[in-house]
């Protein structure tokens, strides 16, 4: 019984530690429309569930760790719903695309095109 508490103890650990790093990063990015509502709604509801099951069985592993899981389950959805309303209109960050030309003349941007493949040419040469 001890060496199925422990294997109990070490998978609650290993599941209870998959949803720390999304909620550090929910936290840190400030940022939550990626994640699914119907996704965190079921797995509440199933840790909850588990829950019950635990505490009804008396099963120290998964009462703790069902209990856990819960609880950064509901956090994720209080982030989900503080964070995650709409998705922000994406910006163009990329260094690399100050040195695109802004222009629908498809002939600037073919002279742009021979000028870098020059530009290439010199340094491979």
């Amino acid at each position: 019984m001890v060496s199925e508490n422990l294997i109990g103890f070490i998978g609650g650990t290993i599941v209870a530690c998959s949803f720390f790093p999304q909620i550090v990063r929910v936290i840190k990015l400030k940022r939550a429309y990626e994640i699914s509502p119907v996704f965190t709604f079921l797995m509440l509801v199933g840790c909850i569930i588990w829950t019950v099951y635990g505490f009804s069985i008396k099963l120290l592993p998964a009462m703790v760790f069902s209990l856990i899981n819960t609880t950064q389950v509901a956090v994720l959805i209080f982030l989900r719903y503080m964070y995650g309303r709409a998705q922000p209109k994406k910006a163009i960050t990329d260094p690399l695309s100050d040195d695109i030309p802004c222009t629908t003349s498809l002939e600037a941007n073919h002279q742009w095109l021979e000028e870098t493949q020059q530009n290439i040419d010199k340094i491979l040469n």
